[in-house]
């Protein structure tokens, strides 16, 4: 069990460090005004295409790394149900959670200050966690890990 249990979280942490690693490269590479619409906190179509290939590649990332230290494919659905559950979580309080306030964006802006800013469309929230589970089973059969 104590296998199973650091697979699943090395698996997570690599995908939660994928992320944002791919993400900041994004960022130096767009900065705030292609991320952003003009004068928004709303995501450009640029960044939301980004986010979705990240997130994917991280989760082939996760699920490689989880099945390969886990070596058994009960990691890999405990890993899913994580994703899941966690990503199904975060959506569910972008739909439920306190009104956005319509704010301007100010013109320097850290990476720090987009991503607790940045407003993503509520469609994109509920896609990524299914891209994450998706993402995960790449990479257990990359890895050969049995289908679980």
């Amino acid at each position: 069990m104590g296998r199973i249990f650091g697979a699943v979280l090395a698996g997570y942490v690599v995908m939660v460090v994928g992320v944002i690693g791919l993400m900041s490269v994004a960022w130096m590479g767009l900065g705030a005004d292609r991320a952003f619409l003009p004068d928004s906190w709303d995501i450009t179509t640029s960044w939301i295409l980004i986010s979705l290939i990240a997130g994917i590649i991280a989760a082939v990332a996760g699920g490689y790394v989880c099945i390969a230290i886990g070596k058994d494919p009960v990691a890999i659905m405990w890993l899913l149900a994580l994703v899941l559950v966690l990503g199904l979580g975060i959506a569910i309080m972008q739909v439920f959670g306190p009104e956005v306030q319509v704010r301007v964006r100010p013109a320097n802006l850290s990476m720090g200050d987009a991503m607790s800013g940045g407003q993503q469309p509520l469609w994109l929230a509920f896609v990524n966690p299914i891209l994450g589970v998706i993402g995960v089973l790449m990479g257990a059969r990359m890895r050969g890990g049995d289908r679980p």
